[in-house]
């Protein structure tokens, strides 16, 4: 019995104890006034001992005198998350976008740490950046494609002390492809650059379908393709197909789909291909010159494109006079007329004015340049305009 009252005195001491914590984190300020709140307090028990959190976290109350372990700090329950950030981050194929919310209180904050680890909850100790971040935004370039990233953030306060972890984001850096196309003779062919995060790519699928977003999951490959380009031979002709291209990585996984392209079989027609910026052109995968011997190029100027307009009007078997007393350009191609006038934005069009949203001019260099696009859609070649690349490819039937 009198062990059964024993451990009921402790119980309820305990009880008496735990009261008053709670208290005292309820009201902190009106027991001890607003300059004590987040202070080191000693909690005294009925019996004249202080109460301990041992190392492991075990809590007794035996103690005598006040140490490092018979203190505790005080505080709010209401405000024990007030520094807590909302994290949200948005990625590139080259960096990662992170923005977050200042929290309820900022005072004595001077600024945030970002913690980026390659597992879920397992960041180092150790923030991205030497100094905390200012603002409340960030910008991470130091990361790899094929890879997840997990970020937390911490407030940052004027003593050094971090304030309570912000929510994980998860974050996949992709390196998305840009593909273009063009039919020839052989095939239809392929080209795309390396993505700006190549490290352990090991080569490229390629994938065709029927239907716009209908590709095959089987590559038309047997092996990823090694090369930035590629020719597809096994096609039907007066056929439309839709291609896409994923990287390949050193642990067969893949990245991020590129964009879709399109191309029609039809190996009997001529295609011209020309680069803002290249004095070449490609007519059925030939190179040559746009202004032979005059080194022109093909030029953007009021986000139209100009060009001397002979050679491709020439390569798709017309014909183009200068009129040099009127500055008047007249192309022929079939039964198709064409008349247009330096500085002037109305056109003659197989006998009707047409106007164009750009006039011809005559270059520095003393070239005659033409706009592209309105002259080959008024042929009724069917064009594809290709902004990524700048290239613009011409059918001719």
């Amino acid at each position: 019995m009198e062990k059964v009252r024993g451990c009921i005195k402790i119980f309820a001491a305990y009880a008496i104890v735990f009261t008053m914590l709670l208290s005292l984190m309820a009201f902190p300020n009106d027991i001890y006034g607003s300059d004590n709140v987040n202070k080191m307090v000693s909690i005294k028990t009925f019996n004249g001992k202080y109460l301990c959190a041992e190392n492991g976290g075990k809590v007794v109350a035996d103690r005598k005198q006040i140490g490092d372990w018979e203190t505790f700090e005080l505080i709010e329950v209401s405000k024990a998350n007030a520094d807590k950030c909302n994290l949200t981050a948005l990625s590139s194929d080259r960096s990662i976008s992170f923005t977050w919310n200042k929290p309820s209180s900022t005072r004595n904050i001077i600024g945030y740490n970002l913690y980026r680890g390659k597992a879920s909850g397992a960041q180092p100790s150790t923030p991205v950046t030497d100094f905390p971040i200012e603002g409340t935004s960030y910008i991470d370039e130091n990361v790899e494609g094929g890879i997840i990233y997990y970020y937390v953030l911490k407030v940052v306060y004027d003593d050094k002390t971090l304030g309570a972890a912000s929510n994980e984001v998860p974050v996949l850096l992709e390196s998305r492809l840009s593909l273009s196309v063009k039919t020839g003779e052989n095939g239809v062919s392929l080209y795309w650059t390396k993505p700006s995060s190549k490290k352990n790519i090991i080569g490229y699928n390629l994938y065709r379908g029927t239907r716009p977003g209908r590709q095959s999951s089987t590559p038309i490959t047997d092996f990823p393709i090694e090369e930035t380009s590629y020719t597809d031979e096994n096609i039907e002709n007066n056929s439309i197909y839709y291609y896409v291209l994923k990287a390949v990585y050193s642990d067969r996984t893949l990245g991020v789909v590129s964009n879709e392209v399109a191309a029609k079989s039809n190996l009997n027609d001529k295609i011209i291909v020309l680069e803002v910026g290249d004095r070449y052109m490609l007519v059925d995968g030939q190179r040559k010159e746009i202004d032979p011997g005059k080194g022109t190029t093909m030029t953007m100027k009021n986000g139209r494109v100009f060009l001397p307009i002979k050679a491709v009007i020439e390569s798709m078997g017309g014909e183009v006079v200068w009129d040099s007393s009127d500055k008047k350009a007249s192309i022929y191609l079939n039964n198709n007329k064409i008349y247009l006038w330096i500085g002037d934005k109305i056109a003659k069009v197989n006998g009707a004015n047409k106007e164009s949203d750009v006039a011809p001019y005559i270059s520095e260099s003393g070239r005659t340049m033409l706009p592209l696009r309105f002259i080959v859609e008024n042929l009724g070649c069917e064009t594809d305009w290709d902004g990524l690349t700048e290239r613009v490819s011409i059918k001719i039937k």
